[in-house]
């Protein structure tokens, strides 16, 4: 027998993708994919690769494809193109003595994205970013893989030992990412909708779209407006868009002589909606928030949803 190359049991792929071991040996039996390794116990052991198959399935799905023919698409993509091996290679293996249960694939994903970062690797850094695009669960990426990789890159940043150009490159491309991955997970037109912007100096977008996707999970959909969103544009996007609610986010807080006035702005800007503000910077300007009429964004962002919830319902109350 042939030594696997697998290195994830069945239950941590199913944990991962979302497909129930069930389904997944179904597929295997009826259609041939996934294609698992066995080991010398018969227990099937997955590799990278048959995860991309699994949730390239699953999108195939999500479209209308039948399974049978997702799987004849996926065969053929595979017949016509060598799988990537350099990937695998530099991939840090496991640590000594673990088992293919131990091994967590959101850490394989982070060590891939920081290598290629490491090492300008566009190539790379692109086919990992596409493998992101594949997979379910868009808050737990963002939150597992996309947010720590950025906040690693910031920190190396800060030391030195990454530059403004690796820094660029991890921004651009894990950008496009999550760009792509919002309007997927978006709930219909119909649910609450969430107006998110940074403060009119503030550059890093990131922290709007983590949650973005925390407001999706919540059935609330989003509009992003993005970086340095001055006063009076927020005036004008809160005036047509008509939103139940407005996030801002500040990772540096503005410069005290200005910050007042600026904050007081926005308070004009949000009307009667009720805002909150979060980020790294907010803290500082918590007492001029709470003065003109807003809220500090919790800390917690799984408890977020629920703060901007009973936001919306108390405006709603009052409004009534």
């Amino acid at each position: 027998m042939k030594t696997p190359t697998g290195r994830y049991r069945i239950q941590a792929v199913a944990e991962t993708t979302g497909v129930p071991a069930a389904t997944l040996r179904q597929w295997e039996r009826r259609y041939g994919v996934p294609s698992p390794d066995r080991t010398a116990s018969s227990y099937r052991v997955y590799s990278d690769a048959d995860v991309e198959d699994i949730q390239r399935m699953q999108a195939l799905a999500a479209t209308g494809v039948s399974p049978s023919e997702a799987a004849r698409i996926i065969t053929a993509e595979r017949a016509a193109a060598e799988r990537p091996t350099r990937g695998d290679a530099d991939a840090a293996p496991p640590t000594a003595g673990a088992t293919v249960d131990d091994v967590d694939p959101y850490l394989d994903l982070r060590r891939r994205l920081l290598t290629a970062i490491e090492g300008y690797d566009h190539a790379t850094l692109a086919s990992t970013c596409r493998r992101l695009l594949y997979m379910d669960g868009a808050t737990t990426l963002f939150e597992r893989v996309v947010a720590p990789v950025m906040r690693e890159v910031g920190q190396r940043w800060h030391q030195g030992t990454l530059t403004v150009a690796q820094e660029h490159l991890a921004s651009e491309a894990i950008g496009q990412v999550v760009r792509q991955l919002l309007p997927v997970v978006q709930p219909p037109d119909d649910a609450p909708t969430a107006l998110l912007a940074c403060f009119r100096d503030e550059l890093h977008t990131l922290p709007l779209y983590g949650v973005a996707f925390r407001l999706a999970h919540a059935r609330h959909r989003t509009v992003v407006l993005g970086a340095r969103t001055p006063p009076d544009a927020l005036a004008a996007a809160v005036a047509r868009i008509e939103p139940t609610l407005v996030g801002l986010s500040t990772t540096v807080a503005p410069p005290i002589d200005t910050a007042q006035v600026l904050v007081e702005a926005y308070a004009a800007a949000c009307g009667d909606v009720p805002w909150v503000v979060g980020g790294r910077g907010a803290r500082a300007i918590e007492p001029l928030v709470i003065a003109a009429g807003g809220h500090l964004a919790e800390s917690d962002p799984s408890a977020l949803p629920t703060q901007l919830d009973r936001l919306t319902k108390s405006a709603r109350r009052r409004s009534g």
